[in-house]
């Protein structure tokens, strides 16, 4: 399926996107307009061709046929008059995909999702560290508790700089 920028001007190529940086939602791209077709009916369109001059004439069938050619010998071309259905106007769409940057914020929040995600597993250790320290196995750690601290604030800080004893009880 094609992909297009968010105005729809441009096609994109699959190394043009980021995903990181934008989504790509479903869309659709005008590709025609096609006006409204009156209808008319086989007898409207014989007094049309007999007012421009052809030659029209029932058939044994019942049906009505326009003389295209005649010939010396006498024989002749028909075309069969058919009715023209009528057909209300409308437009023809593609099914695409548009390319979507992120606003800032939304940047943003998925940077604060991305280190709540994180967080979990560093959280989960020192949970662990700390039911140590309360059990005699660990000391108290004044530098762990700020880098706590840290972590629940989503500091960068806390993800770059994970203490040694939390190292520890990460997936233990």
């Amino acid at each position: 399926m094609k992909i297009f920028n968010q105005d729809k001007t441009i096609e994109l190529m699959e190394i043009d996107i980021n995903y990181d940086l934008g989504r790509v939602v479903a869309d659709k791209l005008l590709i025609a307009h096609h006006e409204e077709i009156a209808g008319k009916t086989v007898e409207e369109l014989v007094q049309e061709l007999t007012a421009q001059g052809k030659e029209c004439e029932q058939g044994a069938d019942g049906k009505w046929y326009d003389v295209v050619t005649v010939y010396d010998s006498g024989g002749k071309d028909v075309e069969e008059v058919q009715a023209i259905e009528q057909k209300d106007a409308y437009d023809e769409y593609e099914d695409i995909q548009v390319y979507i940057p992120y606003t800032e914020e939304e940047l943003q929040e998925r940077h604060m999702n991305a280190l709540r995600y994180r967080r979990s597993e560093l959280l989960a250790a020192f949970d662990k560290w700390e039911k140590a320290v309360l059990r005699g196995r660990e000391n108290d750690d004044a530098a762990v508790m700020q880098w706590y601290r840290d972590l629940l604030d989503l500091e960068e800080i806390a993800f770059e700089r994970v203490p040694p004893r939390i190292q520890y009880f990460i997936s233990r």
